[in-house]
């Protein structure tokens, strides 16, 4: 797991970057400490307990990537390729996803919770005890993929599919749903209300 260790300046409550003792924003070349986590990401081996959150992301292929309990938070990820990769225990959280692509990836216990995401695609994915409270996604499809007790509370779902899908237990508690499909999949198990 990255170290919990937050930005030495003053009333700065983000995570330093690895091996830094900033966050990104407070960082004294920033251009450059970019370009080293992003070099770092490129190298397509396995990578673990790095935080490198703030970081913005455009046009880049992560394909096969495997992330092992890396902090991604607060970043922006534009026309960016996850396909195919291995995310486990990794934090997006109140990051923005635009035309990403994540098809075929395996994500376990990692965490999007008040992302947001236009246009991105997730289809024929295991997305396994992953966090995506609160989020907000438009124009979405995650078809084919197994969500298994993965989490939607409280998120908006706008023109987003979910066809072919396993729910089982996956947690849509609270959340604004339009024009979103669940043909073929087992909706019946997913949650959708509290009984107390």
């Amino acid at each position: 797991m990255f170290d919990f260790i937050f930005c030495k300046e003053p009333d700065c409550h983000e995570f330093v970057v690895t091996g830094q003792k900033t966050c990104l924003f407070h960082a004294p070349d920033r251009e450059k400490l970019s370009q080293q986590m992003l070099d770092r990401l490129l190298n397509k081996g396995p990578i673990g307990s790095l935080s490198f959150s703030g970081m913005e992301y455009n046009g880049v292929d992560l394909t096969r990537s495997r992330l092992y309990a890396c902090n991604l938070a607060n970043s922006i990820f534009v026309d960016t390729d996850f396909s195919n990769s291995y995310l486990q225990l990794c934090f997006f959280e109140y990051s923005t996803f635009i035309r990403c692509k994540f098809s075929h990836i395996v994500s376990k216990y990692s965490v999007f919770s008040g992302s947001k995401f236009i246009d991105c695609d997730f289809s024929e994915s295991d997305l396994l005890h992953s966090n995506f409270v609160g989020v907000d996604a438009r124009h979405c499809s995650f078809d084919d993929s197994d969500l298994y007790y993965s989490d939607f509370v409280n998120a908006v779902l706008d023109d987003v599919t979910f066809r072919d899908c396993n729910l089982k237990k996956t947690d849509f508690y609270s959340s604004t749903r339009t024009q979103v499909i669940f043909k073929f999949s087992n909706f019946e198990e997913a949650i959708f209300s509290r009984e107390y």
